[in-house]
């Protein structure tokens, strides 16, 4: 069923009615999961020394069965949500519009990426132990 995007996190009523027989009526938030970005893949992190390099590569939901080059972006722009951790501790959270992302900290375990859509917001993140060189 098409909704529109206008109708994102808000209530909507339903009623089938099958050859002429009412059915029983629901209320359900429409989450529009379909419109969520897709986790970003092939994270890699790896520290050297005080400096950690994050790169990855983007998925879409749109025409990406491209085996040569770059997926489209399927998105009205590219942007990403990087997290940085020590544990549970978020150390920094920061947004760039690349697929990569590199920033000086002391003691970091895993990074997380997700992808951000204007419709949608944030996507699935994936989450990756950082390797030390």
């Amino acid at each position: 069923m098409a909704l529109s995007a206008d109708f994102l996190q808000e209530s909507v009523d339903f009623q089938c009615d099958v050859n002429g027989r009412r059915g029983d009526a629901a209320q359900l938030t429409y989450v529009g999961r379909h419109l969520r970005p897709l986790a970003p893949v092939h994270v890699q992190a790896l520290q050297d020394g005080k400096i950690l390099t994050v790169n990855w590569t983007r998925q879409t939901r749109i025409n990406g069965d491209i085996w040569a080059g770059d997926v489209p972006l399927g998105e009205t722009q590219e942007l990403y949500r990087v997290q940085i951790f020590n544990n549970e501790a978020v150390l920094l959270e920061a947004d760039t519009p690349n697929p990569q992302y590199s920033v000086q900290v002391d003691e970091a375990t895993h990074v997380q990426i997700a992808q951000y859509s204007s419709v949608y917001g944030l996507g699935v993140a994936t989450r990756v132990e950082i390797s030390k060189r």
